[in-house]
């Protein structure tokens, strides 16, 4: 993944999502997200600054048809520069300054690192579900420098 100056492109951010999973639960599948390769940084004009989002689904495959409720949350990987906004740092291999990545739910609210959420699209008779999320670079700090920008994230899941 790459961030480049204006006359160049970013690369790719890789999610990866180690999760957890009880036995008889669902199985979900690693997650590796594209944020595009026409981020340019240009499109940080301030701290706050966001590029256009970029939706990925975390799936729920053959659950069982024995849970009332799924749950999920997010932990970094990395350090959390705000963790009511969803915002990450980038990991120690990126070389692109002043910007971190920010995760959001399906309705565009951000994710807060760390909480649990129900999954309200679970349905009880069990089968294959999407978790809509998005997630976008963010300015985070006055000034910034092209480079590489990955991090990742866990997905944790829980099951009652």
């Amino acid at each position: 993944s790459l961030v480049s100056s204006d006359d160049q492109t970013f690369a790719t951010f890789n999610l990866s999502n180690p999760v957890y999973i009880v036995a008889g639960a669902c199985k979900t599948p690693n997650v590796s997200v594209d944020m595009t390769r026409d981020n340019k940084t240009s499109s940080f004009k301030k701290i706050g600054s966001k590029t256009n989002p970029v939706a990925f689904n975390i799936q729920l495959v053959e659950c069982p048809n024995f849970m009332k409720t799924v749950k999920y949350s997010i932990k970094a990987n990395t350090k959390v520069i705000d963790a009511n906004k969803g915002v990450v740092s980038l990991d120690a291999s990126s070389t692109a300054k002043g910007i971190g990545l920010q995760v959001s739910r399906g309705d565009d609210q951000p994710v807060v690192i760390g909480k649990e959420y129900n999954f309200a699209g679970y349905d009880r008779a069990g089968g294959d579900f999407n978790i809509p999320f998005s997630a976008s670079y963010i300015q985070t700090d006055a000034s910034i420098e092209a480079g590489i920008a990955d991090t990742s994230l866990t997905f944790i899941m829980s099951y009652q």
